[in-house]
């Protein structure tokens, strides 16, 4: 049997309300409860490494990675989407196959200026 993660992590019984949205606080309980919108986050079917035992090995180091280049990447820069980008266009040319094919995402990075 074969799970599609792309349909599944988009689907309303998982993920809702608007499982399409970026919205990173429907991970963090309170604050999406204090949005007053009944908030469906089922864990269990977020699977970008897949699971059981075809799962990705690599999990526990690409993740502890991710932190890293995350958190260098948000101190470091300012980020934003060039002007006039249509957000539903990198979804569009977004084709998942065995390997996924992803469109063009034009952003901008600029050097934050450091505070002392």
């Amino acid at each position: 049997m074969t799970v599609p993660p792309y349909a599944m992590h988009r689907s309303p019984h998982y993920f809702s309300p608007d499982p399409d949205r970026f919205w990173p606080n429907r991970w963090l309980a309170g604050p999406a409860a204090k949005e007053g919108v009944p908030v469906v986050t089922d864990r269990s079917a977020f699977i970008p490494f897949s699971a059981g035992s075809a799962g990705c090995v690599g999990k526990p180091l690409a993740l502890v990675e991710l932190r890293v280049v995350v958190a260098l990447l948000v101190q470091t820069f300012d980020m934003r989407l060039v002007a006039g980008y249509d957000v539903k266009q990198w979804e569009e040319e977004f084709h998942d196959y065995f390997v996924a094919r992803k469109g063009e995402l034009p952003v901008v990075l600029s050097c934050r200026v450091l505070k002392s």
